[in-house]
């Protein structure tokens, strides 16, 4: 199986370092922090273990000084790449039948 696209991810981390934040102070940031070891939902993100909620969405793209914009964008190109992975695979099983 594929890894799942995940530029929203790295573009997290990446700009996360850029800043010179750690996952706790981007978590709190956030707002992820209201309890113990939220922060790790930083962690989970960066890794593609999460993905990040709709609802951190301006929170995040204000914490990282960037638009949301970005964010949605990098989040939509994540969704559509999935979903043709999906389909590719899909395709591929039905065709091995």
């Amino acid at each position: 199986m594929r890894a799942k696209s995940n530029q929203v991810a790295q573009f997290i981390k990446t700009r996360r370092k850029e800043l010179k934040l750690s996952q706790l102070e981007l978590a709190q940031r956030v707002g992820m922090c209201k309890k113990p070891k939220a922060f790790q939902a930083t962690s989970n993100i960066e890794r593609g273990l999460q993905q990040l909620p709709v609802s951190h969405i301006v929170k995040t793209a204000q914490a990282l000084e960037v638009d949301k914009e970005t964010l949605i964008d990098l989040m939509v190109a994540d969704y559509k790449q999935n979903i043709l992975r999906t389909l590719e695979i899909t395709n591929e099983s039905s065709n091995s039948l």
